[in-house]
């Protein structure tokens, strides 16, 4: 009997759907491996959630979805109220992420085992609408390539779990016989698992697709296992909520809080994003209008759409037509949700399966069975080279992440994500953290910007050069040139920490010198001869944060606010996002006279302190009239004549005659207070003083 013959054809098909089922399963494990293997550090996602903009809404120091899940997965699994961090999300997804940390201490391993599970049920789904073991494995196993879904499969997302529960109730429904009572408690379960593990905008339609199949095949005896299955899988999730004092009406106020949330969102909704995406594999960025490349797209998204809409046509004529017609809406009722909705590409993940499905519904009708089986094993072909190509380690990830923890003195998050564990600095966490932070405090830079040269591969290393700007409070800016050495670990890119990162020649130990001359910005004086604007010395306001008195803070941030003109909002951001504890924040000048008495009632509240400084001061013009043009001015307001430049009114109008520049020099000295180098010295200069007429 030859190979070719329709048994042995159908025998090396399925052996090669198993084998790239497996390829993709190892090579999955392979590439991920630092992910699946790091354990959780608890203490560290704590400081990051609570410096994050959940706390602080003006932190940059940005903490994901990814990153947030898994943390009240963790809070919620010791016991939290699942309200009691970001309430706004269902807690499903939370309380399974919480298990893997208590199981696995590591929240991805439930995206993992979740998703291989969806691929189970996503055959079963197959195999029950196509009538063929074949056709079902191939689906799910095209499923399996589709880097939207395995991308899902090594972080703490709820993508993946909420398609998992999508599957498992529908699947559940098309399996129901008249005496399935369980298999009726498991669907009325998943749905509401499904709909407490994110915003439920899909719970109606599922809701009443699931109603419609119990009506039209008479299988009323089995309403109340499922409404029962749905009961529990609404409420269960919500025990500790109940157990705190709950009532039912409340848990209706918390859901109406959740959709009122995400209706209210300031995040802008392009209705034609998801169009975009799914036949352009273009990106609109949300508050945006800018275009970006889909990495995850391919040309089966817009041919799974197209056929999948015409697969209306062959529905009609099928014997299970209610099954395939509710799986031929479902896709459709989703894309105009996600066209009235905020938009990001990961939500296709729950229409793309049944696009799929429909899909090959289609082609199977119209392609020849032996070319059907050749497509089949080209496509996955096709696939599996794909994700390779996906899977495989770039570092653009890492050196964009450490470039935004570098520009931003996030120091604890370099050390914690982007450094080689093999070759980290001999500190750990916190002492690295406030070693960089310090030498930067040192050498008074308040801002750096990076740019990247160039790259080298050298054998099994990766050279970085970038140009470092460097932006000081006294003395502007200089560059210095550096080159990162990035290495691979366990399959992923890592940067290996060099101290010349921080400052070329430095190292631990050694330390910043600063002698700076002034400059001074020149005054404004009335034609009566009174004085509008100088610099003089005057007073820079700092706080110690550990020593701040909670039960006092909002008067303290009220009485700073009205001093150095800078909102409560962003004054505490600046002693609590990046700042250490225990050592002094400066937070701005006061451009007034202080008296003995503002003095004292300054000084009153526990952790603030007052210091002599040259500052501008200000009788008789708005002291906003001018700002700091060569850094951010948001988060403090900290007078140096080199940096502050008119925004309005007469400073604006005279600022080329009265702009003034600080002298002086920063060195670098090393432990035995010799000079190393000289980073930058300039020449003071004074600007020139101006009448005007009042």
């Amino acid at each position: 009997m030859k190979l070719t013959t329709p048994f042995y054809r159908k025998k090396f098909i399925v052996f090669f759907f198993l084998f790239i089922f497996f390829a993709q399963f190892f090579q999955i494990v392979y590439f991920k491996q630092s992910d699946l293997s790091k354990e959780y550090d608890t203490s560290y996602w704590k400081d990051r959630f609570e410096h994050s903009q959940w706390k602080l809404p003006l932190s940059n120091r940005i903490i994901g979805d990814d990153g947030l899940y898994a943390y009240t997965g963790y809070k919620v699994i010791n016991g939290s109220n699942p309200i009691a961090i970001s309430p706004e999300v269902p807690p499903v997804g939370k309380y399974l992420f919480g298990a893997s940390i208590k199981i696995f201490n590591n929240p991805i391993y439930v995206s993992f085992l979740l998703g291989i599970g969806t691929l189970v049920l996503f055959y079963a789904l197959c195999k029950k609408l196509l009538n063929s073991s074949i056709n079902a494995i191939f689906l799910s196993i095209l499923l399996f390539l589709e880097p939207l879904f395995f991308s899902q499969l090594t972080v703490s997302l709820l993508d993946i779990i909420q398609l998992f529960f999508l599957l498992s109730t529908i699947a559940a429904a098309f399996y129901l016989s008249k005496k399935s009572y369980l298999l009726a408690i498991i669907c009325g379960l998943s749905l509401g698992f499904f709909a407490q593990t994110k915003i439920p905008i899909f719970f109606p339609i599922i809701f009443i697709l699931e109603i419609s199949i119990f009506l039209k095949r008479k299988f009323l005896n089995l309403m109340f296992p499922y409404f029962f299955g749905l009961a529990i899988g609404l409420l269960l999730p919500y025990t500790v909520y109940f157990l705190s004092g709950n009532t039912i009406v409340n848990f209706l106020q918390l859901q109406k809080y959740i959709a009122s949330f995400y209706l209210k969102s300031r995040l802008v909704a392009h209705h034609s994003s998801a169009w975009i995406v799914l036949f352009m594999g273009k990106f609109t960025g949300i508050n945006t209008n800018t275009l970006s490349s889909v990495r995850e797209w391919s040309i089966l998204w817009p041919i799974a759409a197209i056929f999948s809409a015409v697969s209306i046509v062959f529905v009609k004529k099928e014997k299970n037509r209610l099954l395939w017609f509710l799986i031929w809406l479902f896709p459709l009722i989703g894309l105009i949700f996600f066209s009235l909705l905020p938009f990001y590409t990961r939500y296709l993940l729950l229409v793309l399966p049944f696009m799929y499905l429909l899909s090959f519904f289609v082609v199977q009708r119209i392609l020849p069975s032996k070319y059907l089986q050749w497509t089949m094993v080209l496509l996955l072909i096709i696939g599996f080279v794909r994700s390779i190509s996906f899977l495989y380690p770039s570092p653009d990830t890492v050196l964009s992440d450490f470039y935004y923890n570098l520009s931003s003195g996030y120091f604890q998050d370099i050390y914690q994500q982007d450094l080689s564990n093999k070759e980290k600095p001999a500190f750990d966490r916190y002492k690295f953290h406030a070693l960089s932070q310090s030498a930067w405090i040192e050498e008074t830079v308040r801002k750096v910007e990076v740019k990247e040269l160039r790259r080298r591969k050298l054998q099994n290393k990766l050279v970085v050069d970038i140009k470092m700007t460097y932006f000081t409070q006294d003395l502007g800016k200089f560059e210095e040139i550096k080159s990162l050495r990035l290495i691979k670990e366990s399959e992923q890119w890592k940067v290996v920490w060099d101290w010349n990162i921080l400052s070329n020649d430095f190292i631990p130990g050694s330390t910043f010198y600063k002698d700076i001359k002034i400059g001074s910005r020149g005054k404004i004086i009335s034609n009566q001869g009174k004085v509008l604007a100088q610099d003089e010395n005057g007073f820079l306001i700092s706080v110690v944060p550990s020593k701040i008195d909670t039960k006092k803070e909002n008067g303290m941030l009220q009485l700073l606010s009205q001093l150095i003109y800078i909102s409560t909002v962003h004054i505490q951001n600046a002693y609590l996002e990046n700042a250490q504890p225990d050592e002094p924040v400066q937070l701005g000048a006061i451009f007034k006279d202080l008296s003995e008495e503002e003095k004292e009632k300054i000084l009153s509240f526990p952790g603030v302190q007052i210091s002599s400084y040259t500052t501008r001061i200000y009788d008789g013009i708005d002291p906003a009239e001018i700002m700091n043009t060569l850094f951010k001015e948001n988060d403090t307001r900290i007078y140096s004549s080199t940096n502050y430049h008119g925004i309005k009114g007469i400073e604006k109008e005279y600022d080329n005659q009265l702009s003034g520049r600080n002298g002086g020099k920063i060195v670098l000295k090393n432990k035995n207070g010799q000079i190393i180098r000289t980073i930058i010295k300039t020449d003071e200069k004074s600007g020139k003083d101006v009448v005007i007429s009042l």
